[in-house]
């Protein structure tokens, strides 16, 4: 019984290790808190677990929408579509970067317009600037800012022209981080190894039970830095023992 309680503290104590290792940090928001005024202090980020790795993001992304009200349905469509390639084209403008557009989401609608019974329509999207593996810090600092100035910029225009836009502060991340799944495991399962070598007692501790590991996740560092993470979960357990 003795044996169990203690492989059972194990489990705990493992399972701890692997879901609160380098869950956030002061800089964990780095990327996504520029805004017109900082409110936020510099800080430290956090150390990466050994089972974790950071890559370099290779993309920098804006989340936006745009939604307009009519009486006649019609009008929606090519006015949204028009209003997208606009923002498409000032941002190619302005960043010279390379860039696409991926229409994510359309939402329609009843609406009262002045009125009248009228339609409502909602595109959502991304704008995905592709980050050059040269691009340095200030560099991508840089992309960061211009991105949200034509983001301003297309919020003061949309205020004239009755579109409702939402445009999120620009991101980095990595475009296939599933690419490093194989890597990922394969430093799970040696960190695990590793804090069973030290923490058994008589009797080797063994990993079983695992469950199916989750998606790659990805936790922003810096501009130049991202945070590869696999959720695993497996269980410690020592093998019965032998009859006297």
């Amino acid at each position: 019984m003795a044996m169990c309680r203690r492989v059972t503290h194990l489990c705990v104590v493992l399972s701890l290790l692997w879901t609160s290792c380098g869950n956030g940090g002061p800089g964990a928001s780095y990327a996504s808190s520029y805004s017109r005024k900082a409110d936020w202090a510099p800080g430290i980020p956090a150390t990466p677990a050994s089972s974790d790795k950071v890559v370099r993001p290779d993309q920098m992304v804006v989340a936006f929408s745009f939604g307009k009200e009519a009486v006649a349905r019609e009008t929606l469509l090519p006015a949204l579509k028009a209003a997208v390639e606009q923002y498409t084209r000032s941002a190619t403008d302005t960043t010279k970067a390379e860039l696409a557009v991926k229409l994510r989401g359309f939402v329609p609608g009843v609406a009262s317009v002045d009125g009248k019974p009228g339609w409502r329509a909602t595109v959502q999207g991304e704008l995905i600037v592709t980050l050059p593996e040269a691009l340095d810090y200030w560099g991508r600092s840089e992309l960061m800012a211009a991105l949200l100035q034509v983001g301003e910029q297309t919020l003061l225009a949309a205020e004239k022209t009755g579109l409702e836009v939402s445009i999120s502060a620009p991101v980095v991340r990595l475009k296939d981080p599933e690419a490093y799944r194989a890597e990922l495991m394969k430093r799970w399962v040696e960190q695990a190894r590793a804090f069973a070598s030290t923490a058994q007692g008589d009797r080797p501790l063994q990993l079983e039970a695992c469950a199916p590991p989750g998606a790659v996740e990805q936790q922003v560092v810096t501009v130049e830095e991202v945070v590869l993470k696999l959720a695993m979960n497996c269980q410690l357990s020592a093998p019965p023992a032998l009859p006297q």
